[in-house]
């Protein structure tokens, strides 16, 4: 029942068994390499397959990896996909800019943002890439959806944005001026 498993993935995966191992064919249907080497319980074939998913990880394909590992319980393999992107947006996710971070899903956007290892220069930066990323997804959202989404779905989106930003920021390290820029910004835009 599996919808990532192909006819593919599972010839692949057999001819493994029997010594036949195809690498670019492999590279080539890396997730559901993972899907049918869970089903056939061959830890050889999934442990292949997120070794290539993890190698090639980057900015372009990061939403694609994140959001298959996040949707379907592979164990460990899917721990470790999210774990790589956590990473990932942790080292160079600031750099990159928030149009990255589009279509990752957002309890890793918000467990990235808000954990002391994501790397930016200050927590008044911080602070306005959360709000830069909590916009950009209620935009995406309501244009995405052509005004179907209500605001309810809107807000349960970005809901562990918000509380990142409410819980996260260190706003101690924040000066007067600052603090006021942010219940200037918070206040016009909500």
């Amino acid at each position: 029942d599996d919808e990532n498993i192909t006819q593919e993935s599972f010839e692949l995966a057999i001819a493994r068994l029997y010594g036949a191992v195809k690498p670019k064919a492999e590279i080539q249907h890396t997730l559901s390499m993972i899907a049918i080497g869970q089903y056939l319980d061959i830890p050889e074939v999934v442990c292949n397959a997120t070794d290539n998913i993890v190698n090639s990880l980057n900015f372009e394909n990061i939403a694609r990896f994140t959001s298959f590992a996040s949707m379907n319980d592979y164990g460990k393999a899917s721990e470790r996909i999210i774990d790589s992107a956590k990473g990932l947006l942790c080292s160079d996710g600031w750099q990159n800019g928030f149009e990255k971070w589009d279509g990752v899903p957002v309890s890793i956007i918000a467990y990235v943002v808000g954990h002391d290892a994501f790397f930016v220069p200050s927590e008044w930066e911080r602070a306005l890439f959360i709000m830069k990323l909590i916009e950009r997804r209620q935009s995406m959202n309501r244009t995405s959806s052509s005004g179907s989404v209500s605001e309810l779905d809107d807000e349960e989106d970005v809901e562990p944005l918000i509380n990142a930003l409410n819980t996260k920021v260190h706003y101690c390290h924040l000066s007067a001026e600052q603090l006021h820029k942010l219940e200037t910004y918070v206040g016009n835009s909500g």
